[in-house]
């Protein structure tokens, strides 16, 4: 059977690769963008189930970054504890009229087998100020981090 074009097989399996390499890296690096390179500070944490504890006196100081090798860091400064893991980041919504986009997550802790769903957005305010919001949550709890700029 003749075909209109011939690929060789090497030749065949080298622009599949190329293919998979280029849409896969630059759609998750390309909705990441809003959160790479941002301090993201703790503003809100909330417990779930029947035996949330209180919320402390004095809130933690929890930061989280986001690096463009798809990783992050979570760092409780408070007590001095650390956690890692991977992203991947997909595009949901662009706000046209307002420059803006918003886009999911999805956290994979080192130590953890169920990832940590999140969202990223700009919160827009009566006065005109802009300022990027992330919201993440698991089972277990739910909280937000700002980006001060």
């Amino acid at each position: 059977m003749r075909t209109i074009f011939s690929i060789s097989k090497t030749n065949g399996w080298s622009i599949l690769l190329i293919c998979i390499l280029l849409l896969g890296g630059c759609g998750n690096s390309a909705a990441a963008k809003p959160v790479i390179g941002r301090l993201w500070t703790l503003e809100r944490f909330s417990a779930l189930g029947e035996e949330s504890p209180e919320p402390p006196e004095e809130p933690p100081l929890v930061e989280l970054v986001f690096a463009d090798d798809r990783t992050f860091t979570l760092s409780d400064r408070t007590s001095q504890q650390e956690w890692r893991g991977t992203y991947r980041a997909e595009k949901v919504y662009d706000f046209y009229e307002k420059g803006g986009v918003s886009c999911r997550l999805e956290l994979d802790f080192a130590d953890s087998p169920t990832p940590v769903i999140g969202s990223y957005g700009t919160r827009y305010y009566y006065d005109g100020t802009q300022l990027p919001s992330l919201l993440l949550s698991s089972e277990d709890w739910v909280c937000s981090f700002l980006a001060y700029e």
